[in-house]
């Protein structure tokens, strides 16, 4: 399937910067991708600090753009989405109807 280049790589970005990067022994991230349901769906989920950990306490440029990129290639036909794991750390991810694909 095509996707618009760099629609992954903020969610990515996000992890790396928010979430490995200040816990001091590292972690890992990873990216599924998936369809599920007529959906296509992409998550990336990292082990890092977790979201009442981020100093910054607001939302980034990057997110607020791929909500926006999202919204304008594929009006109500996708969502953005990003939740704190139980376990720790975030996933961050969009889904998107195959149809408008």
């Amino acid at each position: 399937l095509w996707l618009p280049p760099m629609l992954i790589q903020p969610l990515v970005e996000n992890a790396i910067s928010h979430g490995i990067e200040p816990k001091t022994e590292g972690g890992c991230i990873s990216i599924v991708v998936r369809n599920q349901a007529g959906k296509l769906q992409i998550r990336v989920t990292d082990s890092g600090v977790g979201l009442e950990h981020d100093s910054s306490q607001q939302q980034g440029v990057g997110l607020a753009n791929t909500r926006q990129r999202l919204n304008t290639l594929y009006p109500g036909q996708s969502a953005l989405s990003i939740i704190q794991n139980p376990e720790g750390g975030v996933t961050a991810g969009f889904e998107i109807l195959l149809s408008a694909l």
